[in-house]
């Protein structure tokens, strides 16, 4: 009976402390919970976000904004050197007389030269250069209306370096015809008019083509940025006229030319090696492959094959 009496005492505070802490869901809290403090809880900190639901990316529209150009990889291309173009030679011409004396008043006076009255034979020469050097022939000889490689009427000493330098092209792996140049005669039945006619043609010329070996000597006398999308080399600009007034006032010709090729190690290397190729090939002895020399029969080639069996 003691044991029922306990019973009695203990479960009117039970039922008071479940009114006091209210209802909570069995499956989380009891009663024994509650009076005791429970067990672990977990801190809902620090767990990960769910992941992000992938979203769809649709085509590019031409046109748009974004990533979604495509670039094109470089190609090769088909190499086209520089058109040659005449060289227009009517602002040297002199200009023509007034024609009344009241015109010649207001015509200023200029004295005659050599040169401008040689000027007039380049009325209807056909010379034709690269854009660029065909513009500094003019813009120079407006300016310096003077005789580079002529003088006495007859080539100059600097006239014959510039020839040599130009013969000698193919030492620097150049081709000497796209250098040459047709020098006069020092002994020549033409008269006087045809003379200076004959001088000033192969003063334009050489000076043409004196800036071409000079400038294909610093830059190259291919463009490789012309054969591919790949090359970006950066260009070697030259003053063409600049040239000109250089080799106007020295008389050594051949040293400037020759300074404008490369002068590191590396090249003369090259030069040697290209020296030695050329003099392999001059003394290589060619027989036809098609050759069949049988006894008794005789062939042009049979001196080279007794060279070559006494080699």
């Amino acid at each position: 009976m003691k044991f029922l009496g306990n019973i009695k005492a203990v479960l009117p505070i039970a039922i008071a402390a479940a009114l006091a802490f209210g209802h909570q869901p069995a499956s989380a809290q009891g009663l024994f919970d509650m009076l005791f403090g429970g067990g672990i809880r977990h801190n809902p900190q620090g767990e990960f976000p769910p992941p992000p639901k992938p979203r769809k990316i649709g085509p590019a529209t031409p046109g748009a904004g974004g990533g979604g150009a495509r670039i094109s990889s470089p190609t090769y291309n088909t190499y086209r050197a520089d058109k040659l173009v005449r060289v227009d030679f009517k602002s040297l011409l002199p200009a023509p007389p007034p024609a009344t004396a009241q015109d010649a008043a207001f015509v200023p006076s200029v004295t005659s030269t050599a040169f401008r009255d040689a000027v007039a034979g380049l009325g209807d020469y056909e010379l034709f250069a690269e854009p660029d050097i065909a513009k500094a022939l003019i813009a120079y000889y407006s300016a310096n209306p003077d005789f580079i490689w002529v003088s006495d009427n007859a080539p100059n000493s600097r006239a014959q370096d510039a020839v040599r330098v130009l013969g000698e092209a193919a030492s620097y792996g150049l081709t000497p015809a796209d250098y040459s140049v047709d020098i006069p005669a020092a002994a020549t039945s033409a008269t006087p008019e045809e003379r200076t006619r004959e001088l000033v043609r192969f003063e334009m010329a050489l000076s043409a083509r004196v800036l071409r070996y000079a400038r294909d000597a610093q830059s190259g006398r291919v463009d490789p940025n012309r054969m591919t999308g790949y090359y970006d080399f950066p260009a070697k600009p030259f003053d063409l006229e600049g040239a000109l007034k250089t080799l106007a006032h020295t008389q050594e010709v051949r040293t400037y030319l020759e300074s404008r090729h490369p002068q590191n190690p590396e090249y003369q290397a090259l030069r040697v090696e290209l020296e030695a190729l050329e003099a392999s090939e001059e003394n290589e002895i060619v027989v036809d492959p098609k050759l069949l020399l049988k006894p008794g029969e005789s062939s042009p080639e049979l001196p080279k094959l007794l060279t070559l069996i006494a080699r």
